[in-house]
């Protein structure tokens, strides 16, 4: 039996993961402006101008669209107002449903591709998906497989751009805190706390002007091995005489290589720490016991010492008391040899 086709087994691209968030985004504005978008479905098939052009299909959407909402949420809002005005016409039997998918493609072009060109593409969406993450959503994101090397990166913890201003750092982290409190999550609170430890460990980094330099120098020597690593395909590419085009030429793999790239010099340089730490903490044990050793050898030549000093009293005054003895011998008497006997013959 062959396998069904499903575009659900295909692997997600950072198109596709983008459209997932932002369907989301637009499940939670479509709630929210849910009164405005049906008013602006009567305006548009129930008035008495029957025709939907692209003019009156622009003017309709300005009464939803709230300028007041974030980039990506005004970008979900104007997709759902054309998903509704779709279905809308589906439904009233309208036959003009090519001209309002046209519409729809139009109006973001011309409202919303500023924004999300000035924002680095539909990827970004990915990366907005991380800063309206609930507190389960975020806990579970700090402590998931691999959480011990993923989270060296302070930028990737707050979800934050290298050149994100210190103001801003400030503020993400304040939210993310918030999020995370262990106070705040008491069903969860082990791995909430390991969150809050991961968050607050980041934003000490990047407070600190020698952490900031230090984790954008790694950045930096990330992107510049993707570009080393790019130059070393092109050159084996052009040997075998082959096209020069390698897959980090879309930027959203680029991207993504520089954030590989970037996770393992992280993690090495973190090995690396734990190495030295170990190796230093060895050299302080050695260090010690020698230490211990000496001090031992100094106390016990310290106590012989001591001890010498208290018996050298006793040791005089025997030798005074032997020396004496000697005189008293010697004053008893002369040696007198005996009287010499006449020899008889």
């Amino acid at each position: 039996i062959s396998p069904v086709y499903s575009p659900f087994l295909i692997p997600l691209t950072p198109q596709s993961e983008a459209a997932k968030i932002l369907a989301r985004i637009g499940d939670e504005v479509k709630d929210k402006y849910e009164n405005k978008l049906e008013t602006a479905m009567t305006e548009l098939f129930y008035s008495e101008n029957a025709t939907i052009t692209y003019n009156r299909f622009k003017d309709v959407a300005k009464d939803v669209v709230d300028e007041n909402l974030p980039g990506w949420r005004q970008v979900a809002l104007l997709l759902v107002y054309g998903q509704r005005a779709a279905w809308r016409a589906v439904e009233s039997g309208h036959h003009g449903i090519g001209d309002l998918v046209d519409n729809t493609a139009r109006l973001l072009a011309e409202s919303a591709a500023g924004f999300i060109i000035q924002q680095g593409g539909w990827v970004k969406a990915i990366e907005h998906r991380d800063s309206v993450l609930t507190s389960k959503q975020q806990i579970d994101k700090l402590n998931r497989p691999g959480a011990t090397y993923f989270n060296l990166n302070p930028f990737e913890v707050l979800d934050i751009d290298p050149e994100t201003s210190l103001a801003d750092i400030k503020k993400r982290y304040r939210q993310m805190s918030i999020l995370v409190h262990p106070d705040k999550n008491q069903d969860d609170v082990d791995r909430a706390q390991k969150a809050f430890e991961a968050v607050n460990k980041a934003y000490k980094t990047l407070e600190n002007e020698e952490g900031m330099k230090r984790c954008k120098e790694i950045i930096d020597e990330a992107k510049s091995r993707v570009d080393d690593m790019i130059k070393q395909k092109r050159k084996q590419l052009k040997k075998e005489g082959k096209p020069l085009d390698v897959p980090e030429d879309e930027p959203e793999k680029k991207k993504h290589a520089v954030y590989v790239q970037t996770c393992k010099l992280f993690a090495d340089l973190e090995r690396m720490r734990i190495e030295r730490e170990t190796r230093e903490m060895h050299e302080r044990k050695r260090k010690a016991e020698e230490e211990e050793v000496e001090e031992e050898k100094k106390k016990t030549e310290k106590e012989w010492q001591k001890n010498f000093e208290e018996s050298r009293a006793g040791r005089v005054d025997s030798w005074r008391t032997f020396k004496t003895g000697n005189k008293k011998s010697k004053n008893k008497g002369m040696f007198r040899p005996p009287k010499p006997k006449l020899e008889k013959r």
